[in-house]
This record gives C-alpha cells, structure tokens and sequence, in this order.
C-alpha cells in the first residue's frame, strides 16, 4: 500500500514500493501493447504479520551500523497504530486470486482505500491549479496552435 499512500518515517521503502508500482504498471502497458497473453500483477498489501521488522538480521557483519534501524512496529505501532494485520496465507490466497483473473492490481487491504482517495484528490486539484500561459485550466491549447502558443510563451519556440 505503501507505494500508494507513503506513511512518515518509511519514505524510503515507499519510494522501492512506488518504483515497483511504476515498473509494473509501464510493463503491463508494454506486454498489452504487443498482444501478448502475459499478466502482471501488483500487490499493495497493508499490515502482514512477517519478519520485516527484524530485516537488518540480513545486513553483512561488515556493513553493520551506519543510519539503518529496524522498525519494530510491535513495540511502536506508530503510522500502523489501529492496523489490520493479516497473515502470510490470507495476502497469498488474495494474490493467487488476483493473477488468476488477471488483475493489475491485488489489494489486501480494501478498508485503506480512504487514504488512497485522499492522495489522488489531492493530485486531480493540482491538475488544474496552475495552467500553462496559453492554455485553459484544463490544459487545453487556446491559440489552437497545438502547443506552439505555449511553447513560445516559454521562450523555446
């Protein structure tokens, strides 16, 4: 879910999650494109009971200390305070089905989508905040110059 609505504190595994999701999304337009019969699948899970908050046991001997902590979400729920966790085999049952019907996207977690709503209000609002000279708060080429209008207001023409 992460890639979808980052949480504070695990901006850097948002930003793994959301290069994933982008990936994932570009390859799938890609594979349809060339009417190939390959699915992709991508699984946004919230809260899974795994090991994750022990991951540094992974890190080498000689890359120990440094910033990198674990986050033990247990002891401090913090951004997961009030969190539905699932298990391993509920979140493997959810993508199984997800493939087999050739879903883009396998959700765990349907009750977060308030946050994700709130994320993509948020980017349709800025969509038309700003236009570009020459344009309508829509984006739309006014002079009916297909962007030439635009292009010389900023100079590039």
């Amino acid at each position: 879910m992460s890639a979808f609505s980052p949480l504070p504190g695990l901006g850097a595994y948002a930003a793994s999650k959301a290069a994933v999701c982008a990936l994932s999304e570009a390859l799938a337009a890609e594979l349809a494109e060339d009417g190939l019969a390959i699915g992709v699948t991508i699984l946004a899970p919230g809260s899974v009971r795994t090991n994750i908050a022990r991951s540094l046991r992974n890190r080498p001997p000689g890359l120990s200390g440094g910033g990198l902590t674990d986050v033990d979400f247990q002891a401090d729920p913090g951004p997961t305070r009030g969190a539905i966790w699932l298990s391993p085999a509920d979140v493997g049952r959810i993508t199984t089905r997800a493939i087999r019907g050739n879903d883009l996207y396998a959700i765990t977690h349907p009750g977060l989508w308030a946050r994700v709503e709130a994320r993509h209000q948020a980017l349709r609002a800025a969509f038309g905040k700003y236009p570009p000279a020459g344009t309508d708060r829509a984006g739309t080429d006014r002079a009916g110059t297909g962007g030439a209008a635009l292009a010389h207001d900023r100079g590039t023409s």
